[in-house]
């Protein structure tokens, strides 16, 4: 009786859950659709990421006056193409690009308003089109495009703000405002432009709990040919297709969720109650692959037809740890930013696991003592 009860309390507070965390950015472009659930909720069994990683690697970066970054955790986007490592330092506003054996090579575009130039810099994308990285400013306004090679092509002005874009098309972007409201975007979250940058659809309404932009939770992504889009704080994944948009995802993290429309200014100083997306999203046919904070940040893969997960949570298996950063995906790889400065003591705890596991990464690593910024590299068995 007891069991039934808790079973059935349960899922009618997940059922008010979605019903909810739809419902706060539901519109007119918002149409049905059976989400996949992922349960990242305390008792939910999760599976280790470290015993389905394989071809585990590092580059190490070099470390120079030019290269230096701010912190690990402070690089928001990693591109890599032609050989090259493209890296967002979000807090420098500065792009360097680094070779696979992580050799510095340029920097990207340099401080200024000119052409070519920013202060303020919020996203870098691939345009596969034009071969070319794309540079989203927002001090000065501007689409900033550069050859693979750090030459300067051309600027674009915006006439808005935003955090984000991506280039489903070579005659379609997709912006993603952020909460920022002005006289174009209105009150809507995503604004698809043509090639000019101009106005086509505005869609999904801006949270009315939201009041001021959030950079670490939340984004549009381009990812295995689809649009995707997690506004800040939300639980609920969307997949946009031409103007309309279904319900991809959701996750349900149990007592931890937030709940529907808790006022900004109380979710932020609270936000060690709860847990959240942060701004990254991978996906191929098998699986999707997200960063979230827990009691800190933790990975978790969703299988898409199995339905397991595998997650970076430590209390499934130490060598987790490897897997608590930020991910970016490379092809059918997938890349997270380690500082190697602070392995030392995971290390010297964990030798013998790793070099079981991972040998390639074991003999990089005990070369000598690692130090600086990494960029582990890795594969997914299936699950």
């Amino acid at each position: 009786m007891i069991s039934n009860f808790f079973y059935y309390t349960r899922f009618f507070a997940l059922f008010l859950f979605l019903f909810f965390s739809c419902r706060n950015v539901k519109d007119d472009h918002t149409i049905g659709g059976k989400p996949f659930i992922v349960n990242l909720d305390s008792s939910a069994k999760l599976n280790s990421i470290a015993d389905y990683t394989d071809k585990v690697s590092l580059v190490k970066l070099e470390s120079n006056d030019s290269s230096n970054f701010s912190a690990a955790g402070s690089i928001q986007k990693i591109i890599h193409k032609d050989g090259k490592f493209f890296l967002l330092d979000g807090s420098y506003m500065a792009i360097k690009v680094f070779d696979s054996s992580g050799k510095f090579l340029f920097n990207i575009g340099k401080l200024g308003i000119g052409k070519g130039e920013f202060i303020r810099v919020d996203d870098i994308e691939y345009y596969a089109p034009a071969n070319s990285i794309m540079v989203l400013c927002n001090n000065p306004s501007k689409l900033s495009e550069f050859r693979l090679n750090g030459q300067w092509i051309k600027d674009t002005r915006l006439n808005f703000w935003a955090t984000k874009v991506v280039f489903p098309t070579p005659d379609s972007r997709i912006f993603y405002v952020n909460s920022n409201k002005s006289a174009l975007s209105g009150n809507k979250n995503i604004l698809i432009t043509d090639s000019l940058n101009q106005i086509k659809t505005r869609m999904f309404e801006m949270a009315k709990n939201i009041s001021a932009v959030i950079k670490f939770s939340g984004n549009v992504f381009f990812v295995d040919s689809n649009i995707i889009f997690n506004p800040a704080f939300s639980n609920t994944y969307y997949k946009i297709t031409s103007d309309a948009a279904t319900t991809f995802f959701v996750t349900d993290y149990g007592k931890k969720n937030i709940p529907p429309n808790i006022p900004q200014n109380y979710l932020m100083p609270n936000l060690s109650k709860f847990s959240y997306q942060y701004q990254t999203l991978c996906k191929n046919n098998e699986f999707v692959g997200f960063n979230y904070k827990k009691n800190q940040l933790e990975t978790a893969f969703f299988n898409l037809h199995s339905g397991k997960i595998i997650s970076s949570e430590p209390n499934i298996d130490s060598l987790n740890a490897l897997y608590r950063n930020f991910m970016f995906q490379d092809g059918e790889n997938y890349i997270m930013v380690l500082s190697l400065d602070q392995l030392s003591g995971f290390l010297k705890r964990n030798v013998n696991g790793i070099k079981e596991k991972f040998p390639l990464l074991y003999s990089q690593l005990s070369k000598d003592n690692p130090r600086g910024i990494g960029l582990l590299s890795f594969k997914l068995k299936p699950f």
